[in-house]
């Protein structure tokens, strides 16, 4: 049989636990004074003594969760139900061991992600053996996974194969995740996933005791599973906000762990700006780790001042530091790493998920696939993301120091950043576009299997898909997500397929689009030459008609002018003709016949038509004779 393929991540708690994950290790006075505040992130539990004003509220969790076995964190986006739980919680359970005789306990922290089951059985593993490596965990998650899957007894019968402990606390931590991945994770597994976290808290006697933190919004979802509502209702912790007090001591706490100072006119500033903001903890949070690495540049002296309000304006505020900040590590990124940065963001980020949040972990393996896209190989890919997980940047998550592996989650480390990094939204915007014009190609392609007379596509539709094929990064790993039949990650052979399929359908309407516009092409200049020799042949029937009817008035005109000088002229021959006769009769009188004669001959030659003329002639012959 070939190996099975496990899907689990290890959570980044163990990073900072020591002595197989129990005893809190907490972080030293140098690390710490490098930055007392943790940014986008959460705190850890190293970071338990920078975790001011949540003061009571962790010994408020235990004293419920002793009484309930069960106990639901809740809160908006940004409230800090992870903070509270890992860097108060757990160390409180650590400190109550003398004070108020805490058992010895185990603890599991796990989150659902797309494979629930392994999470859980890697977080018991990780438990068990007290290591990060996913490598050296692998054997007991395939040890303890079969057990978690066989019955809803299966989380108590894997805590008593590996119990050395008389307590043990598993806290699911971003419980949501089975309503927001919901259709990426294998069938029945989130039902049998709360089956198991209700079977074994319910148990008379149990050891086993369960946290889960959990948006507020989601509250209303938890009815899809029987029992889930009830015991949420039996033990449930809504985190409140915090008050101008709790912000003062958020802010001057950390400081004075350190010894720094800080303006209190800019702490004032500070609560007020908090406000309702729904994302005031991380924004703080992140204002302030930026706020105090400004204030060290600028103080290389011994003795610094205090931090100042000129310092937090010099980061953008609360408004703006974040964005400023992703801006700024953007940039420092050579040109073919910024296009793989956008791309994992985009990858991690989904618009759809609207007012609950757009964060979309992914596993390694598809971000490696997708990556090809750019041609990009693991070594640059991996070398974004350490980029983006600093320290004293956390905008990805699992944090530096955990492996990444193909089987590994990323994740965006909090919302906050989506709402707040104009950049951001912008390629989630383009993301979003790329995916409808994706899913139109899949319809179209559906259509065309079905009837290959339809599903064509023409027009501005298919432009924009030519658009998007030559400029948008895309192959089927970036496809898995946009393909309407949900299969498994896993099929790539299938999602290849389909990809394919779907990039063929539109080659096909391309080469159409092109014969169809070649046509018309030959068509149009088909009738485009036809349309010239018939102006042409108008335009030669037009001109010899003209010339005709010019010709025919020019002679009408000469005709006319001939008949008008012919007329002059023999008027003019009339007139001479009677000159002569007068002449003709002056020689007569004169006895000059000879010439008498000529003068009459000139008369008849100048008007034949002049009788008198020529009965002058007459007579005067006869005379002669």
């Amino acid at each position: 049989m070939p190996e099975q393929t496990l899907h689990f991540q290890i959570d980044e708690y163990y990073l900072d636990l020591q002595d197989q994950g129990q005893t809190v290790d907490i972080m030293g006075i140098e690390e710490t004074r490098k930055n007392p505040f943790p940014g986008l992130r959460p705190f850890r539990t190293g970071e338990a003594h920078l975790f001011f004003g949540r003061e009571g509220q962790s010994e408020e969790l235990i004293t419920r969760l002793m009484d309930t076995h069960f106990l639901g964190v809740l809160g908006n986006s940004g409230s800090g139900k992870s903070s509270l739980v890992r860097a108060g919680m757990i160390p409180a359970l650590h400190a109550g061991r003398k004070q108020h005789r805490v058992s010895d306990w185990k603890i599991v922290i796990c989150r659902p992600g797309n494979s629930p089951l392994e999470n859980l059985a890697a977080g018991l593993a990780g438990a068990n053996t007290g290591t990060i490596d996913e490598q050296l965990v692998k054997p007991e998650v395939e040890r303890l996974l079969p057990l978690l899957r066989e019955s809803s007894f299966g989380l108590l019968e894997a805590e008593e194969v590996s119990g050395e402990y008389e307590k043990t606390l598993i806290i699911v931590d971003q419980f949501e995740e089975l309503f927001r991945f919901g259709r990426d994770i294998p069938k029945g597994d989130a039902a049998h996933f709360v089956d198991l976290l209700l079977t074994a808290v319910l148990q008379e006697d149990s050891k086993v005791y369960v946290v889960i933190t959990m948006r507020s919004e989601f509250l209303g979802e938890c009815v899809r599973y029987r029992g889930l509502p009830e015991i949420i209702n039996q033990g449930q912790y809504l985190v409140p906000r915090l008050t101008g007090e709790n912000v003062r001591r958020a802010v001057n706490g950390p400081l004075g762990v350190v010894g720094v100072s800080i303006d209190q006119t800019l702490v004032n500033r500070l609560v007020r700006e908090v406000g309702d903001n729904m994302d005031q903890l991380p924004l703080l949070q992140h204002a302030l780790m930026r706020t105090h690495q400004h204030w060290q540049a600028r103080n290389p002296r011994p003795q610094p001042d205090q931090i100042a309000h000129e310092d937090y304006d010099a980061v953008g505020g609360m408004d703006a530091a974040l964005g400023l900040h992703a801006d700024e590590q953007w940039k420092q990124l050579p040109a073919a790493d910024r296009a793989i940065a956008k791309l994992l963001f985009q990858r991690l980020t989904d618009v759809s998920a609207g007012d609950r949040g757009g964060r979309r972990p992914t596993m390694m393996q598809e971000i490696y696939g997708v990556a090809e896209a750019l041609r990009a190989d693991r070594l640059a890919v991996n070398r974004v993301i350490e980029h983006f997980r600093k320290m004293d940047v956390s905008f990805f998550m699992p944090p530096p120091g955990a492996p990444l592996q193909d089987e590994s989650m990323l994740d965006i480390s909090h919302e906050s950043l989506l709402r707040n990094w104009p950049q951001l939204k912008e390629w989630a915007s383009e993301e979003a576009t790329s995916a409808r014009l994706y899913q139109r190609l899949q319809q179209a392609c559906a259509e065309y299997r079905q009837d290959p007379n339809q599903g064509d596509i023409s027009g501005a539709l298919l432009q924009r898909l030519i658009e998007w094929r030559d400029e948008a990064p895309h192959n089927h790993y970036w496809a898995i997500r946009y393909h309407a039949e949900q299969k498994k990650e896993t099929d790539l052979y299938e999602h290849q397929a389909q990809y394919d399929d779907n990039m063929a359908h539109l080659a096909r309407c391309i080469a159409a689009s092109e014969s169809r516009v070649k046509a018309q092409e030959e068509a149009l200049v088909k009738e485009t030459r036809q349309k010239q020799r018939a102006l042409y042949r108008n335009i030669i029937i037009s001109v010899v008609a003209t010339a005709l009817v010019v010709t025919g008035f020019l002679l009408w005109k000469v005709q006319s002018s001939l008949s008008e000088l012919q007329e002059k002229q023999t008027e003019i021959d009339r007139l001479n003709s009677k000159e002569f006769l007068r002449e003709a009769k002056v020689y007569i009188d004169a006895g000059q016949h000879h010439f008498a004669v000529e003068s009459l001959k000139k008369a008849m030659e100048a008007d034949a038509e002049n009788q008198e003329a020529r009965d002058s002639l007459a007579v005067f012959e006869q005379k002669i004779k």
